[in-house]
């Protein structure tokens, strides 16, 4: 009986919201949305209620060997964590990073990405839109990490943000 009392005590105290939930830490200052593309809302209001980027990965889109850029599958999420699809503009950021879990990133981004306009044609079936990042004078180093910063604004005006760490640049 004991036993059975304990667990259910645990999992009253996980499903309050202040319970088992990790404390989420502010976003730096470095590392704050770049501002919106369009000032003023225009469009009707969206679902999205969060964005989600997968797993980020180095990518060679031409015949040469290089690394051109970075591919990203940008899935904007309604309450029930369901594909929203959306219009919006995207822009990015990207701080390279000489090794894993160095920490949060600092200075100044080494390449930015801005006004990457979506549309609801672009989404793959039953999940995101891939956004591909060139790079542009930006060339990483064999096995250079680093830490991509992906925002998303929504029609109503509405922004999003989010941050993979440790993604494999080459």
């Amino acid at each position: 009986m004991g036993k059975k009392l304990l667990l259910l005590i645990l999992v009253i105290i996980c499903i309050t919201p202040a319970g088992c939930a990790s404390q989420l830490a502010p976003v730096p200052a470095e590392l704050t949305p770049l501002p919106p593309a369009s000032p003023s809302p225009s469009g009707p209001p969206t679902k999205v209620v969060s964005i989600d980027i997968g797993w980020p990965s180095a990518k060679n889109w031409d015949s040469d060997a290089d690394i051109d850029g970075i591919e990203v599958i940008l899935t904007p999420e309604d309450a029930n964590n369901e594909v929203a699809q959306t219009d919006g503009i995207v822009s990015a950021q990207l701080w390279p990073k000489k090794a894993y879990m160095e920490g949060e990133p600092e200075g100044e981004p080494a390449q930015q990405w801005q006004n990457i306009q979506v549309t609801v044609k672009n989404y793959n079936y039953k999940s995101g839109v891939t956004i591909r990042l060139e790079y542009k004078g930006f060339v990483p180093s064999l096995y250079q990490v680093g830490t991509l910063q992906v925002i998303l604004q929504t029609p109503d005006g509405k922004v999003f943000s989010t941050r993979a760490f440790s993604i494999k640049l080459h």
